[in-house]
């Protein structure tokens, strides 16, 4: 996801997650490869700089340091 480079299919979930035993929470993309990503939304708990960590491998196994993945899901807003 650093490298500028990914591909990036286009879907946007909201997530929830253990990323070092610490709970976050962020923006969830999935990458064109099936691996999804996450941008999470204080300072990465190793305090690493960059806030976009893997949470998913391709084959849905989750990455070192992330437990209990949970997407949350949106209703879209109805309009009469």
């Amino acid at each position: 996801m650093d490298d500028g480079y990914a591909g990036y299919m286009g879907a946007v979930r909201w997530v929830s997650f253990n990323h070092y035993g610490e709970p976050e929470s962020g923006e969830a993309r999935t990458m064109d490869d099936g691996s999804v990503w996450a941008r999470i939304a204080g300072p990465d708990p190793r305090g690493d700089d960059d806030r976009w960590v893997p949470l998913l491998d391709s084959a849905g196994v989750e990455a070192a340091g992330v437990s209990a993945v949970s997407y949350t899901h949106l209703r879209a807003h109805e309009t009469d």
